[in-house]
């Protein structure tokens, strides 16, 4: 960040590991103004997942892992 310049730099974002949490802790204590986030499609992704359980989207859940399940077979058939 100091190469480029901390005033170009607005946010940190990064997986919630603990190597990276502390990363994030130790930029925003020399630079207090940026903006730390976590990593939002892995949130988007867990959120996702919580919906997909609901009883309302069983059969869209039901029909998508058929197809998904279909496209790997077919992928390991043909050796891709």
């Amino acid at each position: 960040m100091k190469k480029i310049g901390l005033k170009k730099a607005a946010g940190v974002v990064s997986d919630n590991t603990g190597n990276t949490r502390k990363a994030r802790r130790l930029i925003r204590k020399s630079v207090p103004l940026i903006v730390d986030l976590q990593d939002v499609c892995h949130l988007l992704h867990n959120m996702i997942k919580q919906i997909s359980k609901l009883l309302y989207f069983k059969d869209v859940s039901h029909s998508s892992l058929y197809t998904y399940c279909m496209l790997v077979s077919k992928h390991h058939q043909y050796g891709f």
